[in-house]
């Protein structure tokens, strides 16, 4: 399993603090320049009209500040529409939106360009859909500690289905970052779903994951215990953004690729971080192998918790 990755990159203005004019004591100390908010992290956006139609995106910001704090550059990673889990929040796709199917099932189908932060906590910018199919504007306010920001978008095309205008709001997902544990058990894959294999039992599995902005992937490892010894342990790489293994975080969405080093199947694990708060994973690990080589099972449902 592939997937796009598009990062674009949007340009970063501090507006510091200006020197202060000379008062009747005759002058003054210029006010202390403000810290740039850092938004660094995996993102979930909604955009919501005036009739409370929304409509959800999401991708990974890394901020990287220039020179002397003068400054920087924040790049957002694999932004795409999105269709929330249940009870995440209301958002989803509009049952309508015509801007093309391809585009909310592509991670990196969206780009952000002309973006600016025109103060240390203040964020604009525009999000752009391919094949000049248009794009939107907005202007935001980020959270002093960066997890959450408000504002308002304009501009929003007629393709994806809600008013030209209204809020966004935004909300930082916990990083993935740290030790995952819970289930592994075989499954028999049909399509989104996978059954457990009656008569097999599930087995504990460890993750131990690191969440890189950069690139918006996971590098890390994972053990299990012995009953299913083609997953017994192994690592999982990183890749590079846009080239094999396409791995990806945007927003709930989640891929990663690794090789056991047990018996060298490469697997990849694809699925859905479930929530904000339990931060819980549920997904599917399948494994490659070709004829002969293939193990009794290559297709395994995975449940873990952060």
């Amino acid at each position: 399993m592939s997937s796009r990755f598009l990062g674009v990159l949007f340009s970063i203005l501090i507006l510091a603090g200006c020197g202060g004019e000379s008062g009747g004591t005759g002058g003054g100390n210029p006010p202390p320049t403000q810290t740039l908010v850092d938004p660094s992290g995996n993102w979930v956006l909604l955009a919501t009209d005036a009739e409370g139609n929304q409509f959800g995106l999401a991708g990974v910001l890394d901020l990287s500040p220039g020179a002397g704090g003068s400054g920087g550059t924040v790049i957002a990673n694999n932004l795409d529409p999105i269709e929330l889990p249940p009870g995440s929040t209301t958002a989803s796709i509009p049952a309508h939106y015509s801007c093309g199917s391809a585009y909310y099932s592509t991670i990196g189908s969206l780009q952000l360009s002309s973006g600016l932060l025109q103060s240390y906590d203040n964020l604009t910018g525009e999000i752009s859909f391919p094949a000049a199919l248009g794009g939107f504007t907005f202007n935001a306010t980020l959270a002093s500690n960066g997890l959450s920001l408000t504002g308002t978008y304009a501009n929003m095309p007629g393709c994806v289905g809600i008013g030209s205008s209204g809020t966004i709001t935004g909300a930082q997902l916990a990083s993935v970052t740290g030790a995952w544990s819970g289930s592994v058990q075989p499954c028999n894959s049909g399509g989104k779903e996978c059954t457990p294999v009656q008569g097999t039992t599930p087995e504990p599995i460890d993750f131990t994951l690191t969440q890189d902005n950069a690139t918006a992937t996971v590098s890390g490892n994972y053990l299990t215990g012995s009953l299913y010894r083609d997953i017994d342990e192994g690592a999982i790489s990183s890749g590079a953004l846009g080239q094999f293994p396409n791995n990806y975080l945007a927003g709930y969405a989640m891929q990663f690729h690794s090789t056991d080093n047990n018996t060298g199947f490469p697997g990849v694990t694809v699925g859905n971080l479930l929530g904000s708060s339990d931060r819980s994973f549920s997904g599917i690990i399948t494994l490659s192998c070709t004829g002969t080589t293939c193990p009794k099972y290559s297709t395994f449902l995975v449940n873990i918790t952060h």
